[in-house]
């Protein structure tokens, strides 16, 4: 086996002795992972767990391939070399024993090796083992541990995954088992590896998938091996034959869940991303073909197993929520389930429905009438994942509308529930029309009403899929068009947190603040405000008084309910500020409670609306309203602001920014607060809460005084030019931001900051670019030229020439800024003209136009 000759062998004595003590250790039942042994016993060990020790019995070698898989974790390093080869002899050696559990402490004993050093021939070896009959099932093993283990020892993949294609079609299933696990996990950390072998994988790979004789483990690894193959970028699903898409379409009414819920994701993976049928019409062509026997499967996985389908009663209302009542811990079938109708969706999308409809509607048309009410269920579902061929069903529309109505009101939960989903897929035929019909008023007229019932059934499952269909359908309704129902929505949504237990409250907190997000300033009217309101404070005020988080779960939906009333008060404005204050209080205690990061969170951006709606009067309510430990929220803010959580600090910088918009006067006594602990944020590794903090930090020097500002320069500078010259994490946002606080700075004390101009003028100008409106340009080129005139020394000549290129025009450019510019550029006439004459000629050409440097260009200009 090309590892070397090993003539060691033990004595009788020692023979005798090892035998002793593995069976002591056998009758002790004693942990193989606790037996710690010198590695001089690893030749012994070796030699019992070989073919030389089956005269000691099977459980024996068992125990002794155990014991040297632990000990070979170490790498043998004290061990000579002589019995270090009869130890790598015996494990090639284990591979190869028919007993399954030798074959893998075998293999783990010579991976455990290769990994530490000690073996790196280890896969030259298996190559060679490879050639031979014989020998091939052990390397398969020791090879598919080793890609799985250390991957990094593969030094040949392309070589190593021409090999194992090959065993791909062995008539021993475990060898090609373990060949598929190889090339998997080769697909995964090489995936280059395969490119070239995309066909001759897709297909051999089909054929284990639709082997009526292959294992259920075998056809598992053999259709995720292909869904990972398509992931890669360079394998083009041309490279997939018309048989190999017959066996996937196949695959997805395979018996075994997992390879069937793998089909659909690879018909999902395919039809997401393949090119159009324009683009290539043969592919699509090999699809079509499969579609009418692919679509019957996928409509056939949207049933349940009947004995996986519950009673209505186990989601009544009275009773009390479990911890396990969710799609999540349903098992198999409901997610295959799920996976079949996303399988349809995308067909939808990829095929179009000219392919599609004449196949899939006479399906559902069966469905759809069947008196048996799992059938009919199913069918509705099916109709609702095809919904984005409806541009093509309009006419079938007015037929399906009345009909999905008609089953919002069936005695069975599950058809209420599923017809929820299906209507809001739909009903973007009626919300999308500024100017519906009489017959699509109606529909619409009778769609929220039937929603609203079924907000208020009896049924959770049914009262999710309500409150999930409204938010769904908010997210593209027509303002004029909801206008009308908007009071009649909300007092059923009001009456619904009476009736609902803690999951399906923060489904409707959810929808509510959606709904305020929707309706924006049609909320400012005293009735909504008196339905919303006070139920709202009321609420708050209970669950802050209560336990919210115990041991890490969250007990109440205090966060949802949070971030609802925040969209409702932005969204109210004025007609808010009644409430205010208890609102105020509640984000005040729960930030001094400290109930996590997600809470915490939701209250401070609570505060921050709060200040934006109420503007100056926020400041006089804070002065008023004092927490329990008599801190004023800019301190409590402030302490935040210092959190260990991102989230908080990063939530903590936006209420600074808000308060400085609004606090007037109070903007020194609040920057004594805030400007610390903004300025600590400006170093942290996520870039959003530096990105925060330069943004609330510009906020403030906006609205601030040289004198107030002159204090914190010092800090600021020092964190913020290493922001601007080295933004390691990538983040345009971060980059604009700290560009514009820095020109706010300079225009205030543009002789502090000018100071440093050396250390970060070209890094500053370069984005000044990309600035996003002409103000904060116009901010921060007054700031370059009021801190070149107080540091000349310090400027960029090239960049502050590009600078003064952005401008299209000199009537666009102030007229002081203009002045300055002109100056500057004139005092500076050889280095300008230097720079412009290596610039484009259109930009050299316009900066002389703008800055009237025409009378210049006769200079000669000195210097390199």
């Amino acid at each position: 086996m090309s590892i070397g000759i090993s003539v060691w062998n033990p004595t009788p004595k020692e023979v005798e002795d090892a035998s002793a003590f593995l069976n002591r250790l056998r009758e002790q039942k004693k942990n193989p992972k606790l037996v710690h042994l010198e590695d001089k016993y690893a030749p012994i060990l070796a030699y019992f767990m070989s073919s030389r020790g089956q005269t000691q019995g099977e459980d024996i070698q068992v125990l002794a391939a155990r014991l040297l898989q632990v000990q070979a974790q170490g790498g043998l390093s004290e061990l000579p070399s002589e019995f270090v080869r009869f130890v790598k002899l015996c494990a090639l050696n284990g591979t190869c024993a028919p007993l399954p559990q030798i074959q893998h402490s075998a293999a783990c004993v010579a991976v455990a090796l290769s990994m530490s050093g000690t073996w790196p021939e280890l896969l030259e070896n298996l190559l060679q083992m490879m050639t031979r009959n014989s020998e091939v099932e052990g390397a398969l093993v020791t090879l598919r541990a080793l890609v799985e283990r250390a991957p990094g020892r593969v030094n040949n993949p392309d070589l190593l995954a021409r090999k194992l294609v090959g065993f791909l079609k062995d008539p021993n299933s475990k060898n090609r088992e373990n060949s598929i696990g190889c090339l998997k996990q080769i697909c995964e950390v090489s995936p280059g590896s395969l490119v070239d072998h995309s066909g001759v994988f897709f297909a051999s790979m089909g054929s284990l998938v639709a082997g009526p004789d292959e294992s259920a483990s075998t056809r598992r690894s053999a259709a995720h091996s292909i869904l990972l193959l398509m992931d890669l970028k360079k394998v083009h699903a041309e490279g997939l034959l018309g048989e190999t898409m017959q066996q996937m379409a196949e695959a997805v009414g395979d018996n075994d869940e997992a390879v069937a819920i793998t089909a659909c994701d690879f018909w999902i993976k395919f039809c997401t991303g393949t090119r159009s049928k324009s683009e290539n019409p043969s592919l699509h062509e090999r699809v079509t073909s499969v579609l009418p026997r692919l679509v019957s499967l996928l409509v056939s996985r949207l049933d349940l197993p009947r004995d996986q389908i519950e009673p209505d009663h186990v989601y009544d209302v009275s009773v009390p929520d479990g911890n396990d009542d969710t799609e999540a811990s349903k098992g198999a079938s409901h997610a295959l389930r799920k996976k079949a109708a996303a399988g349809l969706d995308a067909i939808c999308s990829s095929s179009g429905s000219e392919s599609l409809l004449p196949i899939v509607l006479p399906l559902l048309q069966a469905r759809l009438m069947c008196e048996d009410v799992h059938s009919r269920e199913t069918g509705i579902l099916a109709l609702g994942a095809i919904a984005e061929c409806q541009q093509a069903m309009n006419e079938h529309l007015l037929h399906i509308f009345p009909y999905l109505l008609k089953q919002l009101v069936d005695p069975a939960a599950s058809i209420r529930r599923i017809t929820c989903w299906t209507l809001a897929r739909y009903s973007a035929w009626l919300f999308k029309i500024r100017a519906p019909d009489e017959t699509q008023l109606l529909h619409l007229k009778e769609l929220i009403q039937g929603l609203m019932m079924r907000i208020l059934d009896r049924h959770k499952q049914v009262q999710e899929a309500a409150c999930s269909s409204l938010t769904s359908i908010l997210g593209f309704v027509q303002p004029a068009n909801l206008e009308t129902y908007l009071e009649f929505i909300i007092r059923n949504l009001m009456h619904a947190f009476g009736l609902y237990q803690r999951k399906n409250v923060i489904v409707l907190c959810d929808a509510l603040g959606t709904l305020a997000d929707a309706s924006g300033p049609l909320l400012d009217t005293p009735a909504i405000a008196t339905m919303l309101l006070p139920p709202l404070c009321l609420r708050l005020e209970k669950l802050c008084e209560g336990p919210v988080v115990e041991e890490g779960v969250e007990l109440s939906p205090l966060g949802p309910l949070l971030e609802c009333i925040t969209s409702i008060v932005q969204a109210m404005g004025q007609g808010a500020k009644p409430y205010a204050g208890k609102f105020f209080r509640g984000a005040l205690d729960i930030l001094e409670r400290d109930l996590g990061p997600t809470i915490s969170v939701c209250a401070l951006d609570m505060l921050s609306v709060l200040c934006g709606v109420m503007g100056p009067e926020f400041w006089e309510m804070a002065r008023q309203i004092k927490s329990g430990k008599s801190k004023h929220v800019a301190e409590i803010v402030a302490s935040c602001a210092k959190s260990e959580s991102p989230q908080i600090r990063q939530s903590a910088c936006v209420f600074f920014g808000e308060a400085a918009k609004t606090c007037g006067s109070l903007l020194v006594n609040i920057m004594e607060t805030a400007m610390p602990a903004l300025i600590q944020n400006l170093d942290t590794k996520p870039a959003a809460v530096a990105s925060n903090a330069s943004w609330a930090i510009g906020e403030i020097a906006l609205r601030c005084d040289s004198a107030g500002l002159r204090p914190f320069v010092g800090p600021l500078m020092s964190r913020l030019i290493p922001l601007v010259n080295e933004n390691r994490s990538g983040s345009q946002k971060l980059a604009e931001n700290v560009a514009i606080t820095i020109g706010r700075i300079g225009c205030i004390c543009p002789n502090l900051v000018g100071a440093k101009l050396e250390g970060f003028c070209k890094a500053w100008c370069s984005q000044m670019p990309r600035l996003p409106c002409k103000f904060e340009r116009e901010n921060t080129s007054r700031a370059l030229c009021l801190m070149a005139k107080a540091n000349p020394v310090g400027v960029d000549v090239e960049s502050f020439v590009d600078a003064a290129s952005l401008w299209d025009n000199k009537q666009e450019i102030p007229s002081d800024l203009y002045e300055m510019f002109y100056e500057i550029l004139h005092s500076w006439n050889k280095q300008v003209l230097r720079h412009l004459s290596r610039s484009e000629p259109e930009t050299a050409s316009h900066v002389k136009k703008v800055f009237d440097l025409q009378e210049l260009t006769e200079t000669k200009v000195m210097g390199p």
